[in-house]
């Protein structure tokens, strides 16, 4: 298999020839003065060209770009004068004729992604694809360098396992979506996140808080959605290729092309191992040796009709190979040795998902999701050997319509199966570890649920009450009602409120796989569904100065009330981590305030300054729930050319304090301190465009900041106390890189 992929990988760059037709699609939308809808015969064409469209009932158009240089395109309707946008290098575009009640004319406007995140009922960030290109995004982890309200946090320093979380909470309570379907959950949430190349992403968005209900009964402390590019949203040919100065190499190619009414988009991406270093002394790797081969193919049709059906079928498959430990660890001779500590996991994950949209009229659409994974993970963990089996089902079907202009609705059903096997088996067993043996979890939850959108107000207020039934075979029933609502008094002034419950079934093992690698013993106590209530309330300004000039100011709070949370107990039993839920309360508190400037569509600075405080009580004390960061600053700042070939963007990111877990029962020269000390993450690219290439170099954590001793008794792998999990901050020094890209729209 990783033969075949890298030989397509390379006939995908010597073979492409432009046998398709290069075409730029969209969509246009008037804005009415009162809401926002799709547009019927706008004349779309190429400035000074003779080449144009017109948009269908959808708003949507297609229009041809060989040969064309000048990307500019002028956008009429109804005998108005033309207005131009230049689109650069992009393949997909949504513009707005807005309506002036004065004049009567039309004024053509780019659709931002502020935009269409400021219409939302629900609190948006929309991270697209030029946010990813301002810095390496090697995956899905590295996408988040600008944005406050997610961290990435690192739970096992040896494997490099992460987890993305909103709201102080830990990332099981995240959930993460693929194209809307939960793909990224149970066993994949520890290695899957960066199993999804950057370049294969069209956009993130990042919602926290309770969700709709129609994403199901998990969603805690919010939502993640990850879109993945189709050729619509793709180059026709794209290559990527990526390397750091730890000799860490990274290839990903796109091809796309349509076959009448099929568009298809292939992607393959691989990642090549590292050199080895060491740059603390300590014996081990400071990253590890990760090999992956992955595979994307996405067919969809889509009927141009006023009726009609779209399809979407996609597959997706990565092979993984992550090697960490000791830096004289060899794989071949001392997976499970008693000298020479290493760790290495083999994951081949297989997703194979459908969707499909029928339209029946403008008022009236069917949708429905299926999805299969198939996860096949074998590891060892120094002396613990952990294999699992995941085989994951999901059905979705949703019909939604409009009792009228002012109310819409959507009703359906779902489906959800999940069947995990772990086998967990000791190679030595020094320390009397308990939790050895075969553990099954098995899932099998029917859904039902009802969601309606009231508009009232002359469309200035939005009422979105939702509820959902689900019915779990081992825990009963569970009933989610939620509350979003929006509103808008004046043009650029929103105010959200949000209010629902969550319920979370844990798989321990799973997502502590970090705790594998120590001495210590796992133990779980009848463990039950975490239930939770989150509450939110935000406000959002725009301020446009003039077209060129524009701001934008956001403030949100966000509380989250748990019962049953299950924090690990690292000090009822010394050299034990106990799971069971909390007999007492827990919650977590979120203040957050963002201000964004955009100056003439070239420079951008925003700010944002993030609170958090996430504790539980035990025995009547409060504590501070671990590895969460109380005080966060971003700041970010961005310049792009007028002529768009030069792109520079730095961040500087302030941590605050976090509470560190106890180690008090630990001797003395391996204890920690109860928090963590603050630092400072600088990173910096520029990047360069020279016709269909483009250049980009940058710098991460400029200022050289590093965790110290980040693994406990590291001299001594096989000890009592040694522990590669507490990882509060970066454990690599400065680090350089350069890559490049290739583009043929």
């Amino acid at each position: 298999m990783k033969i075949i992929l890298i030989i397509s990988l390379i006939c995908l760059i010597l073979s492409w020839n432009d046998l398709y037709s290069q075409v730029i699609t969209g969509k246009v939308y008037i804005d009415n003065g009162k809401y926002t809808e799709l547009l019927d015969g706008a004349t779309v064409k190429w400035l000074n060209t003779s080449i144009g469209s017109i948009t269908d009932s959808n708003g949507y158009f297609e229009i041809e770009s060989r040969n064309i240089l000048n990307k500019k395109l002028l956008v009429s309707f109804l005998q108005t004068d033309a207005d131009t946008i230049d689109i650069g290098d992009r393949n997909f575009v949504e513009i707005i004729l807005k309506k002036s009640i004065t004049t009567e004319t039309i004024k053509v406007e780019e659709k931002t992604d502020e935009q269409i995140a400021f219409n939302m009922s629900h609190l948006t960030e929309i991270i697209t694809q030029k946010d990813l290109k301002k810095a390496a995004c090697c995956d899905l982890t590295g996408a988040f360098h600008n944005s406050a309200s997610v961290d990435v946090a690192v739970t096992d320093v040896i494997s490099d396992s992460k987890e993305l979380k909103l709201l102080g909470t830990e990332g099981s309570f995240t959930q993460t979506l693929i194209d809307g379907i939960p793909l990224i959950t149970n066993v994949s949430s520890s290695y899957g996140l960066s199993m999804i190349p950057g370049s294969l992403i069209k956009n993130i968005f990042v919602s926290k808080g309770a969700n709709s209900v129609v994403q199901g009964y998990e969603s805690t402390s919010g939502l993640v959605n990850v879109i993945l590019k189709d050729r619509e949203a793709s180059e026709n040919l794209f290559l990527n290729a990526f390397v750091n100065d730890h000799f860490e190499k990274q290839l990903d190619g796109n091809i796309g092309y349509k076959i009448k009414d099929w568009n298809m988009l292939l992607s393959l991406h691989t990642l090549q191992k590292a050199n080895k270093t060491d740059d603390n002394g300590d014996s081990f790797l400071d990253m590890p040796l990760i090999t992956r081969y992955g595979f994307f193919n996405r067919w969809k049709y889509k009927s141009w009709e006023e009726k009609g059906i779209n399809l979407n079928f996609i597959v997706r498959y990565t092979d993984e190979k992550r090697i960490g430990g000791q830096t004289n660890f060899n794989e071949d001779t001392d997976i499970g040795s008693n000298t020479i500590y290493g760790q290495t996991i083999k994951t081949k994950n297989l997703d194979i998902y459908g969707k499909s949209k029928y339209k029946f009229n403008d008022d009236n659409i069917l949708y429905a999701y299926l999805s299969y994974n198939n996860l096949n993970e074998n590891s060892y963990y120094g002396l613990t050997k952990y294999s699992v089996l995941q085989n994951l089902f999901y059905m979705h079907l949703m019909y939604e319509g409009f009792w009228d202009i002012f109310n819409e609705f959507r009703i359906g059903i779902d489906y959800r199966y999940e069947n995990v096997h772990q086998d967990i088996s000791f190679v030595q067993n020094p320390y009397n570890k308990t939790y050895q043996g075969n553990y099954r979890q098995l899932q099998s939850v029917p859904g039902i649920f009802a969601e309606n959108s009231f508009n009232l107000l002359g469309l200035k207020l939005i009422m979105m009450p939702g509820i959902r039934y689900d019915y779990h075979n081992t825990y009963g029933s569970f009933i989610t009602p939620r509350l979003l609502i929006k509103y808008e008094p004046t043009e650029g002034t929103v105010f959200r409120g949000v209010i629902g419950s969550g319920t979370k079934v844990n798989n321990i093992f799973a997502e502590n796989s970090n705790i594998f690698g120590s001495a210590k013993n796992i133990i779980i106590i009848d463990t039950e569904p975490v239930k939770s209530l989150n509450a939110g309330v935000t406000f959002s300004k725009i301020f446009e100065f003039s077209h060129s000039i524009v701001s934008k100011f956001e403030i949100e709070y966000f509380r989250t009330v748990f019962t049953n949370q299950i924090i690990p107990d690292y000090t009822t039993i010394p050299g034990s981590v106990i799971f069971t839920n909390l007999n007492s309360s827990s919650a977590s508190n979120s203040f957050q305030i963002e201000t964004a400037l955009d100056l003439f569509e070239q420079l951008r600075l925003k700010f944002t300054y993030n609170y958090l405080d996430a504790y539980y009580y035990k025995d009547g004390i409060r504590k501070e729930i671990p590895f969460t960061i109380k005080n966060k600053i971003l700041a970010e700042l961005s310049y792009e050319s007028i002529q768009r070939d030069w792109l520079f963007s730095t961040t500087l990111q302030y941590n605050g304090t976090q509470p560190l877990p106890e180690t008090n029962f630990n001797p003395p020269q391996y204890r920690l301190s109860d928090e963590s000390s603050p630092y400072f993450m600088w990173n910096a690219q520029i990047t360069k465009s020279l016709g269909n290439f483009e250049i980009y170099t940058g710098i991460e954590n400029i200022l050289n900041f590093k965790q110290q001793n980040p693994i406990i008794e590291s001299d001594n792998p096989f000890g009592e106390y040694f522990d590669s999990s507490i990882i509060w901050g970066p454990t690599r020094g400065r680090q350089f890189y350069i890559g490049l890209r290739f583009k043929m729209i």
